[in-house]
């Protein structure tokens, strides 16, 4: 079984619906998961000893991609955490959020249904007036 070999890069986008400018100052995958991989192109993502900072300003956005590049089949989820930084009063916040892929094959999409299931109409209790009905005592249980 061979896994499809398509890599899938999802844009995410970072906006700053607040009223004043934000710093961007990191944002990292909590779990080692390697079929998820994060780029941005002020390199933000890079850990090292110059730690990168980018500022937003109120309405602007920016844009981080994410490669799904799956080693397996089922379903994966990465979560990502946001470092914020308000400019004015230097209070750090964090919101995380989660990436989430499904690694899939050929045998896989083969097997698939092609229409939705219906279950089977249930079967109407027909008397037949030629038989007769004797009473009598039910069986033991």
């Amino acid at each position: 079984m061979n896994l499809t070999e398509s890599a899938k890069i999802t844009e995410i986008a970072v906006n700053n619906a607040g009223a004043s400018t934000v710093k961007l100052k990191r944002f990292v995958a909590l779990d080692s998961v390697s079929d998820f991989m994060l780029s941005d192109k002020h390199s933000i993502t890079t850990v090292g000893p110059k730690n990168k900072v980018l500022r937003l300003p109120p309405g602007k956005a920016y844009t981080i991609s994410a490669l799904f590049k799956p080693s397996s089949l089922g379903d994966f989820k990465q979560p990502i955490v946001f470092e914020f930084e308000e400019e004015q009063t230097s209070h750090t916040y964090h919101i995380a959020r989660f990436l989430s892929g499904q690694g899939t094959s050929d045998d896989v999409e083969d097997i698939l249904p092609t229409q939705k299931y219906q279950h089977p109409k249930p079967v109407a209790r027909v008397v037949d007036p030629k038989v007769p009905v004797i009473g009598g005592v039910p069986p033991p249980r």
